[in-house]
């Protein structure tokens, strides 16, 4: 009896060779899920980078846009054959008060009162009793990236200037913002319109790059067109 349990225990046992063998596959297979893990992860980081850029692109013309329709006045850096930040607009000060800080800087005030426009006889227009001026700039945030600031100087009802600036985007330090006529060229003082040019290169954290993010919008300067 004691013969026939022990043969039936060595028939039911793996030998080393088999043993070998099932380690190495099982070997090879976590070797192919962690690399196709780090890929997956690493494909996952890209796309949520080329995310944010695409959105601080987005808000970085949404900004620009609603302020550029109601200069009446611009001027713009010169880079080569295109005009760059910093951009700076006058506009018609419209409030009585701007936010001084945080997320709403520049925006209206909340306990701000609308100034109404009075007719200029001589040039048959409405005018507005001062003008507020908005600068676009980048400033350095970091070796690797740059924040587009908004900063709007107004005249208090006293008469005092006072400045409020907040950040509107993060972008990758790489970033080209370009200003030009549709036709193309420099701007000019008789131009009432623009376009905004904005290429973006978004990059994952294990340094890995794709393709450009690059969008263009063409913006009529309404107020400036008003005769």
């Amino acid at each position: 009896m004691n013969r026939i349990q022990s043969r039936r225990r060595a028939a039911g046992a793996f030998t080393l060779a088999e043993l070998l063998v099932a380690a190495g596959i099982t070997g090879l297979i976590g070797s192919i899920c962690m690399v196709s893990f780090v890929a997956i992860q690493r494909c996952y980081e890209l796309s949520m980078a080329r995310s944010g850029v695409r959105t601080n692109v987005v808000r970085i013309l949404d900004a620009m846009e609603v302020d550029l329709r109601n200069a009446s006045s611009i001027t713009a850096a010169v880079s080569g054959t295109d005009n760059v930040l910093p951009l700076t607009l006058t506009i018609p000060q419209r409030y009585s008060e701007y936010e001084p800080a945080a997320s709403l800087a520049g925006d209206p005030g909340r306990s701000a009162t609308r100034l109404l426009p009075t007719f200029d006889p001589q040039t048959a227009k409405l005018q507005f009793p001062e003008p507020i001026t908005v600068t676009f700039s980048l400033v350095a945030a970091g070796a690797t990236a740059k924040d587009v600031t908004r900063a709007v100087t107004w005249t208090a009802p006293r008469g005092a200037k006072h400045t409020a600036s907040r950040v509107i985007a993060t972008i990758p330090a790489d970033t080209k913002i370009t200003f030009g006529k549709p036709a193309g060229g420099l701007l000019t003082a008789n131009d009432l319109s623009i376009v905004a040019k904005v290429s973006a290169q978004s990059n994952s954290k294990a340094g890995r790059t794709s393709a450009p993010i690059a969008a263009a919008s063409t913006i009529f300067l309404r107020t400036k067109s008003l005769k």
